[in-house]
C-alpha cells in the first residue's frame, strides 16, 4: 500500500469515535485517486441483519461501489466473533478473493491483507484491530 493510501486509511480510522466503535474492518480501493477507504459496517436503518454488511452499486447498500461492473447487490460480509466471511450474491461479474472466484452463496473467510475483487473494483481488506496495530 502506498503512503497516500496509508495516510487516508489513518485519517478515516481516526476521524471519530463512531467509526472506531462500529467498523469491523476497512476496504481500501486500489488504484483510486485520491485513495478511497470504506468502513465495513452495517448502516443504521438498513433492513438486513446487523451482523451482515451488504456490498453493491445501489446507494442503499452498506458499502457502495459506484462502478458499473458491480451489481446492485453484489456480495455481503457476515461478521461473527470468530471470523469475517464474504459471500457472493451470484453477481454478474463475480467476486474474487485473492484471485480465486467465489462460488455464489458460499461463504469464504476473509483475513486482514486479503485482496477482494467486486467486478472490476479491486480492494484490500484490513481488520480494524490489525489496522490499529499497524498504525500505532
Amino acid at each position: 500500500m502506498d503512503r497516500r493510501a496509508l495516510a487516508e486509511l489513518a485519517r478515516v480510522t481516526c476521524r471519530g469515535d463512531f467509526i472506531a466503535r462500529v467498523a469491523r474492518g476497512f476496504l481500501v480501493v486500489e488504484g483510486a485517486s485520491p485513495p478511497t477507504v470504506l468502513p465495513v459496517h452495517h448502516a443504521f436503518g438498513n433492513a438486513s441483519p446487523p451482523d451482515r454488511v451488504s456490498v453493491g452499486r445501489a446507494p442503499t447498500r452498506d458499502v457502495t461501489l459506484g462502478d458499473p461492473s458491480v451489481s446492485s447487490l453484489h456480495a455481503h460480509f457476515d461478521l461473527t466473533r470468530e471470523a469475517v466471511q464474504l459471500v457472493d450474491h451470484k453477481s454478474h461479474r463475480g467476486t474474487r478473493l485473492n484471485g480465486r472466484a467465489l462460488e455464489p452463496h458460499t461463504p469464504a473467510i476473509v483475513v486482514s491483507g486479503d485482496v477482494v475483487e467486486f467486478g472490476r473494483v479491486t480492494c484490500r481488506f484490513f481488520d480494524a484491530a490489525d489496522l490499529y496495530d499497524r498504525l500505532r
